[in-house]
């Protein structure tokens, strides 16, 4: 019968047959072993000795292997780790947990650090016996440097972001925020990371800037748009930018800018506006200016006159043609200084202490002559005591002179049998209002609420721009006041209020200087 197997003998193994089993068993693994050279691979005995060493650990550590076999492994490790006890310690928890991994700094030979991976691994006999540790150690240090320095990076980005005064938020492919720097938590109120942007910011949808942003998104480029954000009345530039994640965004805050840019823009249709003013105003100008050229030359040419037929002047008569000179070429000043004064630029004039009377004596020499040779009766009535206004005297006499322009248009263009237009000022309480009204057709209810915005006309075409009373009430609003439409007038009436400083000449008794014209 065939014997069992496990009862068939072999002989005793000769020496010859126990150094090949010898060669097959340790030598290709040992072979294995010394050719890994980015890996130290080592054992060490229970008690932390080395007890192998190969050809990875000699490059890494710098130990040859009689330097090292028999020696302890806490060679391997800084000072401090050493006095923590981490060597030790390491390898109790690999007995502990069946095997221990670890990352940190190790020493080689000539005392330099590098960053190394570390496995510890116990290993055992079949009988349970601890017969050792091995410890496989890969230098990371360069993998190390480079994840320092893209944390680095990433910190010093992460900052600017942080610190930069522009919104930045970064959206995924599926519209998802998934990042919003401090600034844009600040600004932007409905801004939140996890949820989409159309639900944070739906004042965007069916707007150009939803096809810029989805174009970009889906065709993956660079686009750049600017867009006023009516929620937090705020103009943005808006940069964006493809990502792998998907989008990102800088909203640039431009509000300043837009507005510095619409001044500009509005001082330049104030600068038309004025010329336009005085093509309006030229023929009546013209009228003023001469007549009191034609007195002053009249009254010269009888002074000469005098001078070569009398041998003795007559003191009266010289006497009145002298100041009736000086009257008509002082009436011609106060025309060219009103001239002067209405051309010019007067933004960045100081406030001053002025008088309503003498304001409104000016525009009225650039204004009377012409309401008179189109024969519109021009009314005005002040108060004899009002106090002075701290103001930029042009500005206001500019809003009064385009009140009675707007009024003059609204008569003489619309064929109205009434032709007045009244101008009164009164003080009430802490503020003189001066009121200009006029019996033109007056405004439709369904253009009042927008009057006041720029380049909104009522006029026919080229008889306006649809600024002046734009414009006339930004003036008015950067002097304290306001400037409206009055709702209780049947006629055409726009009101012009402007504070009284407590500390104003005559503001407590409610006097004025008046001006030699007389309304």
């Amino acid at each position: 019968m065939p014997q069992a197997i496990d009862s068939i003998q072999h002989p005793l193994p000769t020496s010859a047959h126990e150094e090949g089993l010898r060669f097959l068993t340790e030598d290709p693994f040992r072979l294995l072993v010394d050719a890994v050279t980015d890996y130290a691979v080592f054992m060490l005995d229970p008690d932390g000795i080395v007890s192998t060493w190969n050809v990875g650990a000699e490059r890494i550590m710098g130990y040859r292997t009689k330097e090292i076999v028999g020696r302890h492994h806490s060679l391997f490790y800084p000072p401090e780790a050493v006095a923590s006890g981490l060597p030790k310690h390491m390898l109790a928890i690999a007995m502990a947990e069946g095997k221990h991994m670890d990352e940190g700094w190790r020493a080689r030979k000539d005392g330099s650090l590098f960053w190394a991976s570390v496995v510890v691994t116990p290993l055992y006999a079949n009988d349970g016996t601890l017969l050792g540790f091995g410890k496989v150690t890969r230098d990371l240090t360069e993998r190390y440097g480079a994840a320092r320095a893209v944390a680095s990076a990433y910190t010093q980005l992460h900052s600017m972001l942080e610190c930069t005064s522009d919104c930045v938020v970064t959206i995924g492919r599926d519209w998802t925020l998934l990042y919003g720097n401090h600034r844009a938590l600040e600004t932007l109120p409905d801004f939140a990371v996890g949820r989409n942007y159309w639900e944070c910011f739906p004042a965007a949808l069916g707007t150009p800037s939803e096809a810029i942003l989805r174009a970009a998104m889906e065709n993956h480029t660079v686009a750049n748009y600017e867009r006023f954000h009516e929620p937090y009345g705020t103009w943005f530039k808006v940069r964006l930018y493809p990502t792998e994640a998907g989008l990102s965004a800088f909203f640039t805050d431009i509000t300043e800018e837009k507005r510095l840019q619409e001044q500009i823009a509005l001082e330049q249709v104030m600068r038309e506006k004025r010329i336009e003013a005085l093509s309006h105003m030229a023929g009546g100008l013209a009228h003023e200016i001469s007549n009191p050229l034609a007195i002053i030359h009249a009254r010269a040419s009888d002074l000469k006159a005098l001078a070569e037929t009398a041998s003795l002047l007559p003191v009266e008569q010289v006497a009145k043609a002298s100041d009736s000179i000086v009257q008509t070429a002082d009436r011609a000043i106060r025309i060219l200084r009103g001239l002067r004064g209405f051309g010019r630029e007067a933004g960045n004039d100081p406030k001053e202490w002025a008088s309503i009377h003498a304001i409104v004596d000016q525009c009225l020499e650039l204004q009377q002559a012409r309401f008179e040779r189109h024969n519109i009766a021009l009314c005005v009535e002040l108060h004899p005591e009002l106090p002075l206004v701290l103001c930029r005297e042009t500005q206001i006499g500019q809003i009064l002179t385009n009140l009675l322009s707007n009024a003059f248009d609204a008569i003489d263009h619309s064929g109205a049998t009434e032709r007045w237009v009244t101008l009164t000022a009164e003080r009430q309480r802490d503020t003189v209002a001066i009121n200009v009204t006029d019996s033109g057709p007056g405004v439709d209810d369904q253009f009042r609420p927008y009057l006041m915005e720029p380049f909104f006309t009522t006029k026919s075409k080229g008889l306006g721009m649809g600024v002046g009373l734009s414009l006339s009430r930004a003036i008015a609003q950067g002097h304290g006041g306001c400037l409206s439409l009055c709702q209780e007038n049947e006629h055409t009436c726009f009101r012009l209020i402007l504070p009284i400083e407590p500390t104003a000449p005559g503001a407590e008794s409610g006097v004025s200087e008046r001006s030699n014209l007389s309304p």
